[in-house]
């Protein structure tokens, strides 16, 4: 309808440390809130905390590969006691990437991600838990159509499964983005 329905603001701040040459740690925490603009929809209403603690490895063969792994967890707290969108999350996704040539690389990921809804009020009388899996590939080709930009072209595949019916879906995503970088 055009009007806009949903604000949110958050804080992010990643810390990493080298360990040794080709491995490193990091972790990310985020803090914010979500708000609905209408009356009726404010039970979505949430303040969402998440972090994630990641450990890659570089410098992998010759193709100067680059693997990792990283946890996510996380909360949305609602603001209403009877919503029923509070929830904790937790998750993984295995990621890696290898250079094709001299401006180009590949990139694949697996993720999965469990979100468990708070079981009162629940929804329509069910105990909500989703299961979220994505697979991902894409390239990047720096320096093209000219320099200074990339084109990444992206598959993406999502299942979510729910204890909900009205919450499951698969989505299919092709994009391609156009990246312009400031050397």
């Amino acid at each position: 309808d055009g009007s806009q329905h949903e604000l949110g603001a958050g804080i992010d701040l990643g810390l990493s440390r080298r360990l040794g040459g080709n491995w490193e740690l990091g972790s990310a925490g985020r803090a914010g809130v979500v708000r609905y603009q209408q009356d009726e929809l404010e039970v979505l209403d949430v303040s969402r905390y998440l972090g994630s603690l990641a450990l890659t490895r570089t410098g992998i063969g010759a193709r100067n590969g680059r693997a990792g792994l990283v946890a996510l967890f996380g909360t949305d707290d609602a603001e209403d006691d009877s919503s029923p969108y509070s929830n904790d999350r937790l998750g993984a996704r295995l990621f890696g990437g290898w250079q094709l040539g001299t401006g180009s690389s590949l990139y694949l990921e697996a993720a999965y991600l469990e979100t468990d809804f708070d079981d009162s009020p629940g929804f329509f009388g069910e105990d909500r838990v989703d299961d979220q899996w994505t697979v991902a590939l894409s390239t990047d080709y720096r320096d093209w159509p000219a320099r200074g930009y990339s084109l990444l072209p992206t598959l993406r595949f999502t299942s979510t499964n729910s204890t909900v019916s009205l919450y499951e879906y698969d989505r299919f995503e092709i994009g391609v983005y156009l990246r312009r970088t400031k050397r």
